[in-house]
């Protein structure tokens, strides 16, 4: 049995069990809706690639894309490698201008204190 209380709570719910109660009780009698029109087959589209034409072309793809990271990789190793050299070349110069500058005040200090007053340093 059906509360009152919720039948004053829904309105809607007492509409419809009014309706329900008009209803014919034959289930003969009670007419079925339409049944859904089904669309007709849509024409066979071209067929597609097959899956070993996908992977086919994906695999293509990749080795296209890791041909460019190798291309870059290798591009970058030069880069790297020609840093390396100028770097080494630059120290190479450096320790040179150094060993120079070295072997002249060792030739200078030497002179000075064997009396050549030319080849000593300002006075302090």
């Amino acid at each position: 049995m059906i509360a009152i209380h919720s039948l004053l709570v829904r309105p809607l719910a007492l509409a419809s069990l009014l309706a329900i109660a008009a209803a014919p009780v034959s289930l003969h009698a009670a007419k079925r809706p339409p049944a859904p029109k089904v669309a007709a087959a849509a024409p066979a589209a071209t067929p597609g690639p097959t899956p070993e034409q996908l992977r086919a072309q994906i695999n293509a793809e990749q080795a296209a894309v890791a041909r460019q990271q190798l291309d870059l990789n290798a591009a970058n190793q030069k880069a790297y490698d020609d840093a390396v050299k100028a770097r080494d070349a630059e120290i190479a110069r450096v320790n040179a201008e150094y060993e120079a500058a070295m072997k002249k005040w060792k030739e200078d200090t030497a002179a000075c204190t064997a009396g050549d007053t030319t080849r000593c340093g300002p006075a302090k």
